[in-house]
């Protein structure tokens, strides 16, 4: 391999590297190098992984699967308000990361019945239980100050027992847990050129890795290396999947062999490993499924001729995750 020296993207070679996760770290990437300088590492992060785990299908992935981001939160695929089936009190529940449920809390609602008592009427979830008094003695606060609760001509000393009252009845309210059911349901429009991208990026990475300047230096290395540099940087011009796959020579998709090929190697699910399969003429990359292909005899990767051909499997759910040669794993097998 004739390796590269400085940063794979943008050639500075005076810029220290840093790390970079060939697929990306909130995806539940962990295999890691140093080919990137820090503001090329920072560009593709903002301007390339991010709108690809902005996309709703990859949030879903990543809550299925238990993916947390740097901030050790799950996204959310479903961040709207829901009705449960069947209620007609208006409950309103959200769904966490985790698919687990919340319910919303009602505005409290006060009234003053015949004989001069009050009532609040409030619905809140179990896990919000600790905020009762302070959700109550803010409400009864606010009400009489009202003209309403002015009226009542209580002194401050009858208001504290009215608000202590209240809260002691509420805390003496055991908790409701009834079973419901929510359709979820909605539109998802999916950019498909942002996944086009995080593939290409891959598919970049992991040639310059293994080929180094075999690739880089190749018309069809040039031209992925500015089409990603250009993306980095928030500058690249206006195009289209029609004509710009052909033009990088990657096609959107992997081919229908691609799972036989796994399967031969002992790699069953597809959806809970991140893969770039590398050939001497060529690779493809799939993410949750979905991928892309690079074809391309000019890429002269044959010229290395110790070279193997090898794949990068990135486990998702906790199992074997690292880089692999096609040999290796077909000894396994047998």
């Amino acid at each position: 391999m004739n390796a590269i020296a400085g940063c794979y993207l943008c050639g500075d070679e005076s810029l220290p590297l840093t790390d970079e996760h060939i697929f990306p770290e909130a995806a539940g990437g962990n295999i890691a190098r140093r080919i990137l300088c820090k503001p090329c590492n920072d560009g593709l992060g903002l301007w390339v992984d991010a709108p690809y785990l902005s996309q709703k299908h990859i949030q879903l992935g990543r809550a299925a699967y238990g993916i947390k981001g740097k901030r050790g939160d799950l996204p959310r695929p479903f961040p709207d308000e829901y009705v449960p089936d069947g209620t007609t009190d208006g409950t309103r529940i959200t769904i966490a990361g985790d698919f687990s449920s919340r319910v919303i809390p009602t505005k409290p609602i006060v009234t003053v019945t015949n004989n001069g008592e009050i009532r609040l009427a409030l619905s809140m979830d179990h896990q919000d239980r600790h905020r009762v008094p302070r959700v109550i003695r803010t409400t009864l606060s606010r009400f009489f100050r009202t003209a309403e609760g002015k009226s009542l001509q209580w002194s401050a000393e009858e208001q504290e027992k009215a608000v202590l009252r209240t809260i002691d009845r509420a805390l003496l309210t055991e908790s409701r847990t009834t079973p419901i059911e929510v359709s979820l349901y909605g539109q998802w429009s999916i950019d498909l050129q942002a996944l086009f991208v995080e593939h290409v990026k891959v598919l970049f990475e992991v040639c310059c890795i293994e080929f180094g300047n075999s690739f880089l230096k190749t018309p069809e290395g040039e031209r992925i290396r500015s089409f990603l540099y250009m993306a980095s940087r928030n500058e690249q011009p206006e195009w289209s999947l029609e004509s710009k796959p052909a033009e990088l020579g990657i096609a959107a998709g992997v081919p229908p062999e691609f799972k036989s090929i796994l399967a031969a190697l002992d790699v069953n699910d597809i959806q809970t490993n991140h893969l770039a399969l590398l050939s001497p003429t060529g690779g493809i990359v799939s993410m949750f499924g979905m991928g892309a292909t690079l074809h391309s005899e000019s890429l002269h990767m044959s010229r290395t001729s110790f070279w193997e051909p090898k794949l990068y499997m990135n486990s998702i759910n906790g199992g074997h995750s690292g880089v692999f040669r096609i040999s290796e794993l077909m000894r396994r097998r047998k």
